[in-house]
């Protein structure tokens, strides 16, 4: 039986997404989601996500940084050897499907849902280029 790890946040954005491109041409973005509790004692929690083609121009093109938005999608371990040869790691959510909630500055008001177009989750055999 294969297992599941499907993830769930809602945040706001801490810049505007970032696009790049795949060597072969697939659109890949990323940025970074703070979550708060809303408790003065507990630190904002920073989670980085992934998406991939038509979610990643569409995030490009709709998010800013503040926006608030809602992701789903999977839990992924990014490892790599850095310039040094040391072995690092990042854990990143690969989404698969985000929400635009609110605008920057809309507070709770928010600007209504809308979905990114596509599906996030084709992540191919490509290296992320960054």
């Amino acid at each position: 039986m294969n297992g599941i790890a499907k993830v769930i946040v809602v945040g706001n954005l801490g810049r505007r997404p970032a696009l790049r491109h795949t060597t072969s041409g697939k659109a890949v973005g990323d940025f970074s989601v703070a979550v708060n509790s809303g408790r003065d004692d507990d630190p904002t929690e920073w989670i980085k996500v992934v998406v991939w083609e038509k979610t990643a121009e569409a995030c490009e093109k709709y998010l800013d940084k503040g926006s608030q938005v809602y992701v789903e999608g999977r839990w992924h371990t990014n490892k790599w050897t850095d310039k040094d040869g040391n072995e690092r790691s990042m854990a990143e959510v690969i989404a698969h499907k985000v929400l635009f909630i609110g605008k920057p500055g809309a507070g709770a008001q928010g600007g209504g849902e809308r979905p990114a177009e596509g599906q996030g989750d084709s992540t191919g055999d490509d290296p992320i280029p960054f």
